[in-house]
């Protein structure tokens, strides 16, 4: 199965682009509320640009991560069953969509099988456990937890002035975090297309022999006896 990445990278800038315009958003809100506690003045044009940003930056992130899932998902499982045909993946290559959907598994699997796309492979061998790399846990662990903070800042909303200036001041540092967990991602996907190259580069694992000497009938075959070997120079005796 061909596995190209580029859409999946495509998906991925997309998500970076919108979550660099939802930093830039809670900057200038960030920056509105600061100006409101000096007392000074708000123009109409700043605060009309303020809420123009926060709406496209809204937007942009409903988009772009309903692409990235269409151009990540279909390549991510695309990757691992070839990684499954060579007898080098650890899991069934069902998982690399069922692990994003299965609650609690969820939490492990995607890692997983990010790990065995990332990790070395040697086909027909049995496949080594994918170890956790920095990379790896840049992606998942700041993909986890800048989510998790954006979801308790969602179900907690102040009511104050001064409590909009601290909500902002985390949501930027956790979309900040979101941005390199997908910087994160995007070179996790260069690797693992690296190793694609590989897999499609690289021979089938070779089957018994016995199934090598099978035909397309399914009969199976006598086993062909090298000329000049000691079984050719005995049957040659005996047809003398």
């Amino acid at each position: 199965m061909r596995a190209s990445p580029r859409l999946a990278k495509v998906g991925l800038i997309l998500v970076f682009g919108a979550l660099c315009i939802k930093s830039i958003s809670l900057f200038f809100q960030i920056l509105t509320d600061r100006r409101f506690f000096s007392g000074l003045t708000l123009s109409d044009g700043f605060v009309s640009l303020t809420s123009g940003l926060a709406l496209l930056a809204n937007v942009a992130l409903v988009v772009s991560v309903i692409a990235a899932a269409a151009f990540f998902l279909p390549w991510f499982h695309a990757a691992y069953q070839n990684l499954a045909d060579i007898e080098a993946a650890i899991l069934a290559p069902q998982w690399a969509l069922l692990g994003w959907v299965v609650p609690g598994l969820n939490l492990i699997r995607p890692p997983q099988i990010m790990g065995e796309l990332t990790n070395q492979f040697s086909p027909g061998r049995r496949p080594k456990k994918a170890r956790w790399t920095r990379q790896l846990w840049l992606w998942w662990a700041g993909g986890i937890v800048g989510i998790s903070v954006h979801v308790i800042l969602r179900l907690n909303l102040p009511n104050t002035r001064r409590g909009w200036f601290y909500w902002e001041s985390i949501a930027l540092l956790a979309t900040l975090l979101l941005i390199v967990s997908v910087v994160a991602c995007f070179g996790l996907v260069e690797r693992a297309a690296l190793k694609q190259e590989g897999i499609e580069a690289s021979p089938p694992p070779l089957r018994p022999r016995g199934d090598r000497d099978r035909d397309r009938d399914g009969t199976e075959q006598e086993p062909r006896v090298p000329h000049g070997s000691m079984e050719h120079s005995v049957e040659h005796s005996v047809d003398g």
